[in-house]
């Protein structure tokens, strides 16, 4: 039998991971100083594809990359991290936080996991465990403090109470948190023709996926309300996800990570300023879209 470590890439590599990419993006800004720091610091608004592919990016370094690469981006990103702070109010922000960095990261892994479980089933007791340790990495390379450890969650079921307690506190910005809400859903004039096409015709999904899949507490906060038709699509997408695509060849379910991965790697030499910030996915060749994982930085 295969040992997890030669199985977790084969999880990460899955395209299906991605349809829980909405969900993560609105659990995220629910944080008032992840949406506070957005809204100060970032392009969000203006750039949207290049910050999530960006994103993406990062995690397929960090996850499926040698450990060297990952290790350079990110000390890359926390050079800029530091620079990133301020204040609005009683509430204030940093990059750096720590666990700023926990909540990120978390609702990249929960949302990901999902949308993987739905489409294959629940993994194995010992597969579960080993990819929640392996999703701590892509905190933990840009967790400033080395003397002291990333509060990750050490077990699932830590990390379950962590989640449920962070989603009953996080409390939407009526200001910046739905601003950028708005921003996200409305991402299909913010791409260029023809790549709008591809969000014209999905977001109406991921929209459902993301209002049916979000706690009552955030969806009623973002004032999202299911209706009928998401219900059916929702049901639609389930059906796709559970009979459809496991039957899929693997070069087509792991195009996204196997395309993004490629591109970094033919664009970007580890551990120099030769990196990644000039690619297909940005509109202008800026920095900026390197922070996109942490929400925070304008790089």
């Amino acid at each position: 039998m295969r040992s997890t470590q030669s199985r977790f890439p084969e999880i990460v590599r899955e395209g299906v991971c991605l349809l829980g990419g909405a969900v993560a993006i609105l659990m995220q800004i629910a944080h008032p100083k992840i949406a506070l720091g957005l809204t100060t610091h970032s392009n969000f608004t203006h750039n949207v594809l290049g910050r999530m592919a960006a994103t993406l990016t990062y995690i397929y370094v960090v996850l499926l990359g040698e450990a060297h690469e990952g290790e350079a981006l990110a000390k890359m990103i926390k050079a800029r991290h530091r620079k990133v702070s301020g204040s609005e109010g009683e509430l204030s922000y940093a990059a750096s936080d720590a666990d700023l960095l926990v909540w990120v990261n978390a609702t990249v892994y929960k949302s990901m996991v999902d949308a993987y479980e739905q489409a294959y089933g629940r993994m194995e007791e010992d597969m579960a465990d080993y990819v929640l340790k392996r999703f701590g990495r892509l905190g933990t390379l840009l967790h400033e403090d080395r003397q002291v450890p990333l509060p990750w969650p050490e077990s699932r079921e830590s990390f379950d109470h962590y989640w449920e307690a962070m989603c009953k506190s996080c409390m939407i910005d009526q200001d910046n948190s739905k601003r950028l809400q708005r921003t996200f859903f409305d991402i299909q004039n913010h791409v260029p023709w023809p790549a709008n096409i591809v969000f014209i015709i999905a977001m109406p999904f991921l929209r459902s996926i993301a209002t049916l899949s979000l706690p009552e507490n955030i969806r009623q906060g973002y004032d999202l309300k299911p209706t009928r038709l998401m219900r059916a699509l929702n049901v639609i997408v389930g059906f796709l996800m559970r009979q459809v695509y496991p039957h899929l060849p693997s070069g087509v379910r792991q195009l996204p990570a196997t395309y993004i991965l490629y591109r970094a790697r033919q664009r970007q030499q580890f551990g120099t300023q030769s990196c990644l910030l000039e690619g297909p996915y940005l509109k202008e060749p800026d920095a900026s879209a390197w922070a996109s994982y942490m929400c925070l930085a304008k790089l």
